[in-house]
């Protein structure tokens, strides 16, 4: 079981939701708009995760893996139910991303609770 921490008003299970395991940029992402950071323990055994590497230019123009409803309906026909990358927090710290996708993901978002 995994700890992964959203910074938010809410963390509100939907397909796109991005997680982190890293807490510092959960927080780094929640500060400044009056949001705050939430948990939730989840186990992603059994889902198929797919790794993707983030290019220069996906950062410079602010396009990840799965922004859209399109290319989350691709991934999800592919089987993918989890995408992971490496991110960057606004204040430029690199952390793993992970971004929930399929149903089956989704449904292990349960008992979040607030952090901060």
């Amino acid at each position: 079981m995994t700890q992964y921490f959203h910074g938010g008003r809410k963390l509100v299970a939907h397909s796109g939701l991005c997680l982190t395991e890293d807490f510092d940029a959960a927080l780094a992402y929640s500060q400044g708009r009056g949001d705050t950071v939430h948990a939730v323990d989840m186990d992603l055994d059994g889902l198929t995760v797919r790794h993707v590497k983030i290019t220069r230019e996906m950062v410079d123009s602010d396009s990840y893996p799965g922004d859209t409803a399109r290319e989350r309906a691709a991934l999800i026909a592919e089987g993918v139910d989890v995408l992971t990358y490496d991110d960057c927090d606004p204040n430029g710290r690199t952390s793993r991303t992970i971004r929930l996708i399929s149903d089956a993901a989704l449904a292990l978002v349960v008992d979040a609770y607030e952090v901060e």
